[in-house]
């Protein structure tokens, strides 16, 4: 039926000699077109996204190096998906409400010229679970070799929360008729990302970074609840890189991240392990990515006990066979730092060695190492976020204090055993602020 139409509509073309209607007919009988209502020798082969108001933004992949900023779909096998050792398709993102822009281009397989009395034009429709908008159609930009659709925004703005569309499909169709008649022209699935407002501080739009906020926070419109929504994924202690069934850990004993990978978020990204300051980057991180303003607070023991050259008299009353350890740290000389012991110890008593426990569970580590001479944490507005820990948010300092800690006090070298004590300085005082906050 699709055949004849063509028929009828090529015999209607008076300017047409009888040679290029001829020429016409030999193109149709080529492209194998009506009995499946497609075009068996034009193939999908690229889309790219973007945005005509600036809210399209690169993800990155989580080993850093591939940036998803072209070419988003590519069937480079033309097979008619993008599922083939050579073809990709990667993830999009944009912010809430705007609107997506889309440019698509089909292979002509074998190459052949289209002849003048044909008027192409192209158009898609976007569908997912969620969204729904039509890609108008548009004249298509032919050669030999090519089809293009050109940039083009959707007829439909995406939803105004954040979200993520797994996927995206668009069915593209095609017309030689000036858009009388359609035939299928493909299909192509992509993830979208819908982020809550544009990335701000330098965030690094890791995929694992944009795909924790999106998915955790979706359908929110309030910033507060995108914040509390996205750190509910660290309180299970089960956080995962996009693709991957192992958790990531705190303070892995088996499989640590060297430094200085260990305080930051592609480190952790890239080893699947860090310290505090890695994971308080990483939640930091996440939320810059939807646009949301939070910072890194150091939280320190505070104490004379370690300057250099002063021996506290209790210390000194241990006897001459102990003193404070001392280690070498980039070529120089140590002594150990006041510290802090994060639950659980026994025999936390002053003047005791406290007896290391297993203690509060981490990310993915049920019991990480528990003594400290600081530790990082994440303030949004007035609330701290532990992501080490994934514990509650605790509202004042004196809260996280007095929740989190056992005592204060020093690592002590037995000399004669070459053993190592924790020497307890004093239990934490509940009630009182022993620790000073950068923030």
């Amino acid at each position: 039926m699709e055949f004849f139409r063509y028929i009828n509509f090529l015999s209607g073309q008076k300017a047409l000699k009888r040679s290029a209607f001829y020429g016409c007919l030999l193109f149709l009988f080529s492209f194998q077109a009506f009995g499946q209502g497609g075009f068996s020798c034009i193939k999908l082969y690229q889309v790219n996204y973007s945005s005509k108001s600036s809210n399209c933004f690169d993800i990155r992949s989580d080993n850093d190096s591939i940036s998803y900023s072209k070419d988003h779909w590519q069937d480079t096998d033309m097979d008619g998906n993008a599922d083939g050792k050579t073809d990709h398709k990667y993830p999009v993102c944009y912010k809430r409400g705007s609107k997506i822009a889309v440019k698509a281009k089909f292979k002509i397989t074998p190459a052949q010229a289209i002849p003048s009395g044909f008027k192409v034009k192209i158009k898609g429709a976007c569908a997912s679970s969620s969204f729904k908008a039509d890609l108008p159609e548009k004249n298509a930009t032919v050669s030999s070799t090519e089809m293009e659709y050109p940039e083009t925004e959707a007829s439909k703005a995406l939803p105004d929360s954040v979200g993520f569309l797994d996927p995206l499909t668009i069915t593209w169709s095609i017309s030689f008729d000036d858009g009388k008649t359609w035939g299928k022209g493909g299909v192509n699935e992509n993830q979208v990302y819908v982020l809550f407002n544009k990335p701000s501080g330098g965030a690094q739009l890791f995929h694992t970074c944009v795909h924790i906020g999106c998915t955790n926070a979706a359908n929110q419109t309030d910033e507060k609840q995108v914040v509390d929504k996205t750190y509910s994924e660290f309180q299970d202690q089960s956080v995962r890189r996009v693709g991957s069934s192992k958790d990531m850990t705190y303070w892995d004993k088996m499989n640590p991240a060297p430094e200085p990978a260990c305080w930051n978020t592609a480190g952790l990204l890239k080893y699947g392990d860090a310290r505090c300051g890695g994971w308080a980057d990483f939640f930091k991180n996440t939320l810059g990515c939807q646009g949301i303003t939070s910072q890194d607070v150091e939280i320190q023991a505070i104490s004379g006990y370690t300057i250099p050259g002063y021996v506290h008299p209790r210390i000194a009353a241990l006897g001459a066979d102990y003193k404070i350890l001392t280690y070498i740290y980039m070529g120089k000389v140590k002594e150990s730092n006041y510290m802090f012991y994060v639950k659980t110890w026994d025999n936390v008593v002053p003047d005791k060695f406290a007896i290391d426990k297993d203690g509060v569970a981490g990310q993915g580590n049920t019991n990480p190492r528990s003594y400290f001479d600081n530790h990082a944490v994440v303030k949004y507005k007035t609330t701290y976020y532990d992501p080490s820990y994934g514990s509650n948010t605790k509202s004042t300092k004196l809260i996280w204090e007095d929740e989190s800690l056992d005592g204060f006090g020093v690592l002590v070298l037995k000399i004669s055993a070459g053993s190592v004590f924790f020497w307890v300085d004093k239990e934490d005082p509940k009630g009182t602020l022993e620790t000073y906050f950068s923030k």
